[in-house]
């Protein structure tokens, strides 16, 4: 028996595919059942008379005429019976496989073909039963998925943040909150590409803290991260967003900035050293509070066309700078000595 193929989903109104028609009612089985009586009756009157005729006992004609009336509507009745069970035979087949399919996760299936039943008919009781625990069944499926895929978004996004924040922190130094020695390698390589590909400039500043282990033998390591942190505080407040500051070690910083002039870097590390020098943690000490020597050397200004140069040209600028006296900025030359000039810190 061939089905129509349903809808997707749960519709509200039923759109049957074959619908399983009603049963004989009572009334009209009792009329059959008169009918076939009535029928047996004639056929023992007839007999009757036919055994009249042919001059037949009439003890003997009336007895062939129960016995073909009772004969025939037994036959008959057995027939009628029969088709009946073999309706309820179909039916129940129906039915059968229709609840096969639905309880499948078709999503092209029709729910409403177990409600596609007459009322009267002996298995619609049964059939909007199973039909209730179907859709139950179905929503709380589609319930569950729904769940899971919210977890399952919600423990992506969460990973990718944790995975995100990790990936910072093994790029960032816990004290300063400036990039640590593998954040700094791993950006500056990436700003001297994009320096030389767009012809930009890149100045490379190299911070030193002057008389800083002074402050850590006479006020202890402590005071000496205080230190660190007020000097991490001024770089990362003047670090743009395209810009790079540092700490690789010890008091050793580093701040690179993208398309800003050697002019423009030497303003920036005189402020931030003027800053440095004022800061509230370096009043009533009793030793000097530090100061800064820095050292600049530029991409396009002195050639370099790596990291590792660029490093090595603003380490040398910022060893001259301690050579001369410290508390300087000194801008790398190719002979050895202070190109520009030098400033000192106020």
């Amino acid at each position: 028996m061939s089905e129509q193929p349903g809808q997707t989903g749960m519709p509200d109104k039923p759109r049957p595919g074959r619908t399983i028609g009603p049963m004989p009612r009572a009334s009209a089985r009792w009329f059959r059942v008169l009918l076939l009586g009535g029928l047996s009756g004639g056929i023992g009157v007839g007999t009757l008379n036919l055994t009249a005729s042919a001059e037949i006992n009439h003890l003997v004609g009336a007895t062939l005429g129960i016995v073909a009336g009772a004969v025939l509507g037994l036959v008959a009745g057995l027939g009628l019976f029969a088709a009946e069970e073999r309706k309820l035979r179909e039916d129940r087949e129906l039915i059968i496989r229709r609840i096969r399919k639905l309880s499948s996760v078709d999503r092209g299936s029709n729910f409403d073909v177990l409600r596609a039943i007459d009322s009267a008919h002996p298995y619609a009781e049964i059939c909007s039963a199973v039909h209730a625990a179907l859709c139950d069944a179905h929503r709380d499926r589609l319930e569950a998925a729904m769940l899971r895929r919210d977890l399952e978004d919600r423990v992506v996004k969460t990973a990718s943040r944790q995975t995100v924040h990790l990936t910072r922190l093994s790029l960032t130094d816990e004290l300063t909150g400036l990039a640590n020695r593998r954040g700094f390698d791993q950006g500056l390589e990436a700003m001297i590409d994009q320096a030389l590909r767009e012809r930009l400039e890149l100045c490379l500043l190299a911070f030193d803290l002057d008389h800083f282990k002074q402050l850590n033998d006479t006020m202890g390591h402590d005071k000496g991260d205080l230190a660190l942190i007020a000097a991490g505080e001024i770089i990362r407040a003047h670090v743009r967003e395209d810009d790079l500051g540092a700490r690789v070690g010890g008091d050793e910083m580093f701040f690179a900035m993208l398309g800003l002039s050697i002019a423009d870097a030497e303003r920036i590390g005189a402020r931030i050293m003027d800053l440095f020098r004022v800061h509230p943690e370096g009043v009533g000490l009793p030793c000097p509070w530090p100061g800064m020597s820095v050292g600049i050397a530029g991409v396009q200004t002195h050639g370099a066309r790596d990291a590792a140069t660029l490093r090595r040209m603003a380490d040398a600028a910022l060893y001259t700078a301690k050579r001369a006296g410290r508390g300087r900025i000194s801008l790398y030359s190719h002979l050895g000595g202070e190109e520009g000039g030098q400033r000192s810190a106020a």
